[in-house]
């Protein structure tokens, strides 16, 4: 299917765009991937994006979690994490979430509230 193999050399810096039902999990040349709306179908995509070095989630819910933790926990290069709740008054079960020994930032936002966390050289 031509827009597979499209999607899949897709490379350019920074595009918006939007992607077909079931197609993200096509991408797996992927290096970066931001501002992606959570879903659990979205998630379970993105886990089979192993190559991803950076990936940037939002409108993240606590229903979203087993997800974001399945998901994050098969990118074995991520170096970059971006999760931003839906709303300041949501709270995410993180100590759950399993970070790749790659990862040196993460970034977490929520409502008003930015953290962020420089992993390098840091063993948690």
């Amino acid at each position: 299917m031509q827009l597979k193999r499209s999607l899949r050399d897709l490379s350019c810096a920074m595009v918006e765009l939007k992607v077909p039902r079931g197609a993200i999990k096509n991408l797996t040349r992927l290096h970066a991937l931001q501002k992606v709306k959570a879903s659990l179908e979205t998630l379970s995509e993105v886990a089979s994006l192993t190559d991803l070095r950076t990936f940037a989630v939002d409108s993240v819910t606590s229903e979203h979690s087993l997800s974001l933790r399945s998901a994050v926990q098969s990118m074995s290069n991520l170096v970059s994490l971006s999760i931003t709740t839906s709303n300041e008054n949501e709270l995410l079960p993180l100590e759950e979430l399993c970070l790749p020994d790659t990862l040196y930032k993460l970034v977490l936002f929520s409502g008003t509230c930015l953290a962020r966390v420089s992993l390098r050289g840091v063993n948690l």
